[in-house]
């Protein structure tokens, strides 16, 4: 039977949007290293038809270098979903030390950039779902 070419060329985005989000989120805030009292926001998105590719290179070029520069993000990655009920072309996860490094990290980010470059994925978006989760020491291994 084989691979339909549209499930294959849908599997290449896939790949292409995971190379590009670990290779641009290589930098300072690569690692996941838990913390006490750490949170992280989870934010998960699933895109128009034929528009992950441009929401991909809108979070590349113009989303991570401006959570670059911000200190109070501990870590921020990109993960595409490989295996769901659910199918998500993004999940973007970002890492704080509790909910003051959060607060901290959002008056920071109040930039026009960054809500201009938001509006843009918004307008790319059929789903977004957003989850603010705090760690559970006694449940963290590494």
């Amino acid at each position: 039977m084989g691979i339909r070419l549209s499930h294959m060329k849908r599997y290449a985005k896939i790949l292409v949007a995971w190379i590009v989000l670990t290779s641009a989120t290589a930098g300072d805030l690569s690692a996941q290293v838990p913390v006490e009292l750490e949170v992280r926001q989870i934010v998960t998105f699933s895109f128009l038809p034929g528009k992950s590719a441009d929401a991909i290179s809108i979070y590349r070029d113009q989303v991570t270098p401006l959570y670059e520069k911000v200190e109070a993000m501990l870590s921020f990655r990109g993960f595409r979903e490989i295996e769901s009920p659910v199918p998500f072309d993004l999940i973007a996860v970002s890492a704080f030390d509790g909910m003051a490094g959060m607060d901290d990290s959002n008056a920071m980010l109040r930039t026009v950039a960054l809500e201009a470059s938001h509006e843009l994925i918004d307008n790319l978006t059929a789903l977004r779902r957003e989850v603010i989760a705090a760690s559970i020491q006694e449940l963290s291994v590494r």
